[in-house]
Parts: structure tokens; sequence; C-alpha cells
């Protein structure tokens, strides 16, 4: 019984210790730089492909300094393809999600949890500077998350102040200073991974009923070899 139980614990250990490796946070965040603010109304934003499925439950803006946005942004997720699959506002109101980098914030607003599958995608988020914009920051390195690979920063002109999938890699007359600058992200969604505690549960239950089994089995193979 005793050995029955330190199985089951060993079991529970590498359980908790696995679950204690999910990742959080936004899709992508850096480190160093400098900010621009540009011109104009337009929509910036990236290319990006998921390497291995990955669940978004919010999308986010850049708060340069962490002081509050001037303005509230809607940011949008496309597909590679150009198929919108969410959209909203991020303002002062949305959650707070501190950068790695030191210099502002992720505001973030939720949106109803997606599964992006293996492919490309493009956000965009729309910089309303005819109504009071915010600071984009051009970054000296970008990390993002195991399954996400960075693409290439984009944008779109000539909409205004409406959310469009922005399609312009270029780097022509009045577009260079805007390539490379972050406004708009997504956070991963971490809502169907089981806590900690409901794994522990789970693996003593499973871990004793495997021992259990391959206890029985044993019993049984030593009465056949005494018959």
């Amino acid at each position: 019984m005793m050995r029955t139980i330190q199985l089951a614990v060993a079991c529970v250990t590498v359980l908790i210790a696995t679950a204690g490796q999910v990742q959080a946070g936004v899709i992508l965040d850096f480190a160093g730089g400098s900010t621009m603010f540009g011109a104009g109304d337009y929509t910036v934003g990236f290319t990006f492909s998921v390497t291995a499925p990955v669940a978004v439950d919010g999308l986010a803006w850049w708060d340069e300094g962490g002081d509050g946005l001037n303005s509230p942004h809607e940011v949008g997720l496309w597909t590679g393809g150009g198929s919108l699959l969410a959209s909203t506002f991020v303002s002062n109101g949305s959650t707070i999600e501190p950068s790695t980098s030191g210099f502002g914030n992720w505001l973030i607003t939720d949106i109803a949890t997606l599964n992006l599958g293996l492919g490309d995608y493009v956000i965009g988020g729309v910089q309303p500077n005819s109504t009071g914009g915010d600071l984009l920051r051009f970054p000296a390195t970008a990390t993002t998350i195991s399954g996400i690979v960075f693409g290439v920063p984009i944008q779109h002109f000539g909409n205004g102040l409406t959310l469009t999938m922005p399609n312009f890699t270029g780097t022509g007359t009045g577009t260079t200073g805007i390539i490379g600058a972050l406004g708009p992200n997504l956070r991963l969604s971490t809502a169907a991974v089981p806590e900690p505690s409901s794994l522990a549960l789970f693996g003593i239950g499973a871990c004793v009923a495997c021992v259990g089994t391959a206890r029985r089995r044993r019993r049984e193979q030593k009465q056949l070899a005494t018959t």
C-alpha cells in the first residue's frame, strides 16, 4: 500500500510540474527601441504564423509609459486570407498587462476564446491621430511565445478610422517611419488548461488505478505459477 501511495504522489508531482509550464500573457513582447507618432489615421499591425495550435482570448494595444491612452483603439484579428475573426475596442478601462520591456503596458479587452490552428494570421489596430493618437513603439528586439512566429510589420492607409486589415509592407514615401512600429497585440488564453489542484486530483485517481491494476496482474501471475 505504501508503494502505491508513493507512486501516486510521484505521478501527481509530474503533473503539477507540467501545469506550471503553461504560457500566459501576450503573444509578443519586446526590448529597447524608440517611439513614434506618425501622421493621419491608419491601421498598423503585423503578420504572424501559428506553428502549434494556441487559444487567444483578448485583443491588446500598446500604452507607452503606462500613463493611459489618448483615444480608444479598435483592434482586429484576421486569417491570412482576410477573414475577420474578432474585433473590439481597447481603452483605458481595459485590463493592464505589464510589458517585460519596462517601457509601458499592454491594455487588453476580452474577446470570446478563439482556437487558432496552424496557418498565417494578421493583427491590426486603428491609430486615430485625428482624434488624439498614441505613441507607437519601435522595438530593438521582439520575442514571441512558443508556437508563434513573427512575420512582418504591416499597415493600411486610406480608410481613415475604419478598421481595415493592414496589407502594405512596402517602404514607399510617407510609410518608412511606420514600418516596424508596434501597437496591437493578442493575449494567450489559459482557460482550457486545468488548474494544478484539478490535475492533482485527476492524477491521484489515475495513478492509483494504474498501480492497482499492475498489482492485481502480479497476484494473478503468482496464482498461475503455483497451480
